[in-house]
């Protein structure tokens, strides 16, 4: 007898239908059929699995996505920490000058319940020195000083006069600096004051010579948090292509270092190519389960080490590590009793998680046909958008003149990119111009703060504030300008993260019991949804922005918005934040 099976029969239903229409198999016992069945079944289910995991659009496991992506020399983004400043205060009753090696600058955050504390740390030492700063002019209407140089609001100071200071100003008093305009600088009790723009009413303008002098210091930092020192990894042998892998998850790439026989020299690079027999390289390489490998020289590219091979890195980063939050990390613990006291007077952004199945099956072909070249403005949106640390970015061509462009960007965890993360993408992007000779500019973003009055209705049967707390947040998502990393985080990490980088964006305090709604908020936005996330140059429209409301807040009647006129129109350069939000119950 022929096969009974059609070659076009997959499931268990059209292969028991195949062997029910031959006459002298229909009556056999229905334990015998439904087994040959299920095993048909089951097998065709394995080869479509095998078959769709050979094919970039359909691969499903992220093993193969790995492997798949190797053979167009694509790697995924990795991990990165978030950057910022943090204000380093010092003892007032110390002399300058004053020396702070690299591991006496950190703070960390207090931690809570719901996040472990995060450990922040400046990677070079810092002389502090004394300075006096004289004031140029003073202005009791204002309430403010004009001085010979450039404060940032949050630095501590002392004032000083040789005959009188501005009423009510005090020798010994510490100050806080609130920057108002240019050299102009008003002046709080707290550092909370600062922060909150309530400055001291000078009602005087004082006398002689008055001096500002600085008690405080700022140092660019990062998210990470270092072992205790170098340990061994193995012993080169002096072949080819030698591997080893690394004991911890969430190593940061930029962190590490490698000593052979005690040579420090080594250095990391992202390909072979450009290097020689002589040179000493390695390549670090992540895995589809996070894990790390240091790889070295074939020896035609790369030396070929031999002997005791030592490492040292940092572990951390993620999209946790980004602080949303002012005056947040405001523990000190890097052990100097010169220092008093430490804070962040600005949000710290730029950590990220290993880029996603989903990013990289959209974002790997776009590379491929830019070949790891920056010619077109969409090369450019591309390979920043895949240059760890950065969310969203544009390109505007000629922006400067011909051959020029800004690249105005967005960094993981929002608001505005660090120096060293606009200094790095810059120079990663000159270097892929032709001839490396484009005026390549990566700039802060303009953000247009929306500002959001209305009014809303309930459904019978639902509560007011619950509608009213998901019509906020839905709000929140479809103006602000993290909601591409939300989107990106929640199908990469799944959301549990997602929620808890949400929890600490609009300081909510959201839980399993708000998954459902939160993952439906979401599931609407492109690329699965129909809605567009905020982006440079948009423009929304108001029947989409009641659209989205109406299909992901349980409980919406509707929504009425007054502020702001539609159609919104932003610019090149322009991307939305959310500002504030009122909106009350209508009758």
């Amino acid at each position: 007898m022929a096969t009974p099976f059609r070659y076009t029969s997959r499931t268990f239903t059209t292969l028991l239908a195949d062997l029910n229409a031959i006459a002298e198999l229909a009556d056999k016992p229905e334990f015998f059929k439904t087994m040959i069945c299920g095993l048909g079944d089951n097998l065709h289910m394995n080869l479509n699995a095998v078959a769709n995991n050979l094919y970039l659009r359909t691969c499903y496991t992220m093993r193969a996505l790995v492997d798949l992506l190797k053979l167009i020399n694509y790697e995924l983004s990795i991990r990165s920490q978030s950057t910022g400043e943090l204000v380093f205060y010092v003892d007032r009753t110390q002399i300058p000058p004053l020396t702070f090696t690299a591991d006496e600058l950190k703070g960390a955050t207090p931690g809570s319940s719901s996040q472990s504390s995060l450990s922040f740390r400046s990677r070079t030492a810092k002389v502090f020195n004394a300075a006096a700063y004289t004031v140029t002019g003073v202005s009791t209407s204002n309430d403010t000083l004009t001085t010979a140089t450039t404060f940032q609001t949050g630095d501590l100071v002392r004032v000083a006069s040789t005959v009188s200071l501005p009423s009510p100003l005090l020798s010994t008093e510490d100050y806080y600096i609130i920057t108002t305009n240019g050299l102009d600088i008003s002046l709080a009790l707290t550092l909370s004051d600062a922060l909150q723009g309530n400055k001291i009413d000078i009602t005087s303008s004082g006398s002689g010579i008055i001096t500002v002098i600085p008690w405080s210091f700022r140092m660019p930092c990062y998210q990470e948090t270092y072992i205790s020192a170098y340990f061994s990894i193995g012993a080169g042998d002096g072949t080819e292509w030698q591997e080893f892998t690394l004991p911890d998850l969430d190593i940061l790439r930029d962190t590490i270092s490698i000593s052979v026989l005690g040579d420090t020299s080594w250095y990391r690079v992202d390909n072979w190519v450009d290097y020689y027999s002589t040179d000493k390289v390695f390549k670090v390489l992540y895995d589809a389960d996070g894990t790390c490998r240091i790889r070295f020289g074939g020896g035609l590219y790369g030396v070929r080490p031999t002997g005791d091979i030592q490492i040292f890195y940092a572990t951390g980063g993620g999209v946790l590590s980004n602080v949303s939050v002012i005056n947040s990390i405001t523990s000190y613990t890097g052990g100097s009793s010169y220092i008093t006291g430490v804070s962040n007077t600005a949000a710290f952004t730029g950590g990220s998680e290993f880029e996603s199945m989903e990013s990289a099956k959209v974002t790997a072909p776009e590379l491929l046909k830019a070949r790891d070249t920056f010619v077109t403005p969409s090369d450019g949106v591309y390979l920043s958008q895949n240059y760890a640390g950065v969310s969203v970015a544009n390109v505007i061509r000629n922006a400067y003149g011909p051959l020029s462009c800004q690249v105005v960007i967005i960094p993981d965890g929002g608001g505005v990119p660090s120096s060293s993360l606009k200094t790095a993408l810059q120079a990663y992007l000159i270097e892929r111009t032709l001839m490396e000779s484009m005026d390549v500019r990566v700039t802060d973003p303009t953000y247009h703060t929306v500002n959001i009055t209305g009014t809303a209705k309930e459904k019978t049967g639902y509560v007011w504030l619950t509608v009213l707390d998901y019509l906020t947040l839905a709000i929140q998502l479809y103006f602000g300008e993290r909601t591409y990393e939300f989107v990106d985080i929640y199908n990469q990490s799944g959301i549990a993260i997602v929620v808890a980088a949400i929890n600490a964006q609009f300081s909510r305090s959201y839980n399993s019991d708000n998954y459902t709604v939160i993952q439906g908020m979401l599931d609407n936005f492109a690329p699965e949804g129909s809605f567009s996330v905020p982006d440079f140059g948009a423009t929304y429209e108001e029947s989409q922005l009641y659209a989205y409301c109406l299909l992901v807040v349980p409980g919406l009647s509707f929504v009425n918005i007054t502020v702001p006129t539609f159609p919104l129109v932003l610019t090149e350069d322009e991307i939305s934040t959310i500002g504030s939000i009122s909106i009350t119950q209508a009758p």
